[in-house]
């Protein structure tokens, strides 16, 4: 199953406070779909690089080290092909790219055997074959892809393949000028972007509509088309695979049927207290120093100094200013 998901602003659009909550809020949702591992690419502007780091478990025991970037994408883990290591984990760098996967590759050890490879997961073979500019069509399985060129960190790419589940936003209002197009949201599932957005108490935002196949760009807070040849990879009728319900931790069949997974939701009775917690943790607080302060606390192994002393100054400046309202800047 795994979540994949992210954001690319236009410089300076949300104040900094909002960024954290945005993202943290992203990471604690998408863990419904994962929980093996996590890992996620932030953008350093001023370096111009892309910063990548994994870890096991949840990611809202890690959301803290995001911090509040102009750009990241994200990844959580449920594995279905390999073992639950570090080195498992998405975001995979192969050649000069880096990239994540949601969904399902089933003829895994058959393009093992024909290209002489080594994939321990069967996502590798997506970005080992773009790569090494490969069609994908001989990939059997489903999903949605997010990755990047290294050597250029501010463009990102996503492609909602066969089956994949990829849900996009615009921030601002959408125009044919496309000067009011602040930023591009995305996730695996809408009700993720819907609750990230009231956590970060974002109003101004839109749908893009993607066709599958197509692969698009991220690039200064906005959505394109990108000249990347089109993604197709084969249905995978007849196939079967190992797949883990959800629940029990049992296996079953996977036959080439969509999966529903609604029923999963972060508000299932599947999930105990304890986790639906996490992902309530950042809707409360009057101000969004509280918001803030709740969205890195819980879980937190190693809190970052610099984002602590963030939400101390929010507050110092709210309690200043007698308010707690952090806008949208640049609207």
């Amino acid at each position: 199953m795994c979540g994949i998901f992210g954001y690319q602003l236009y410089p300076g659009v949300l104040s900094e406070g909002k960024r954290v909550l945005l993202a943290s809020a992203l990471a604690r949702l998408n863990d419904n779909r994962g929980g093996d591992s996590w890992g996620m690419v932030r953008v350093d502007d001023e370096k111009e690089e892309a910063i990548i780091e994994r870890g096991l478990g949840d990611f809202a025991n890690y959301v803290h080290r995001i911090g509040a970037p102009d750009a990241f994408f994200g990844h959580t883990r449920y594995a279905t092909h390999g073992d639950k290591t570090v080195e498992n984990a998405h975001p995979f760098e192969i050649g000069d790219l880096v990239g994540a996967h949601n969904g399902v590759i089933v003829n895994h050890d058959e393009l093992n055997k024909k290209y002489g490879r080594d994939c321990a997961v069967d996502s590798m073979h997506i970005f080992s074959h773009l790569a090494e500019g490969r069609p994908l069509d001989d990939l059997e399985g489903y999903g949605a892809i997010e990755w990047m060129d290294r050597r250029n960190p501010s463009r990102i790419l996503i492609c909602k393949m066969r089956s994949g589940e990829l849900e996009v936003r615009g921030l601002g209002t959408f125009s044919k000028k496309r000067n009011q197009i602040m930023g591009v949201v995305w996730s695996s599932s809408y009700n993720h972007l819907r609750q990230a957005f009231e956590w970060a108490e974002i109003t101004d935002h839109f749908t893009f509509k993607l066709d599958e196949g197509q692969v698009y760009e991220i690039a200064n807070g906005d959505l394109t088309q990108s000249n990347h040849d089109p993604i197709h990879i084969k249905a995978s009728l007849g196939k079967v695979t190992k797949s883990r319900g959800w629940s029990s931790g049992s296996y079953g069949v996977w036959d080439d049927k969509e999966m529903d997974w609604k029923k999963y939701s972060y508000t299932s009775p599947h999930f105990d207290s304890g986790n639906t917690s996490r992902y309530e943790a950042v809707n409360g607080g009057n101000s969004t120093s509280e918001r803030v302060n709740r969205a890195l606390s819980p879980l937190i192994v190693d809190p970052d100094p610099e984002l602590e002393e963030l939400a101390v100054a929010m507050e110092k400046e709210e309690e200043a200013k007698g308010s707690s309202d952090l806008l949208i800047t640049g609207m």
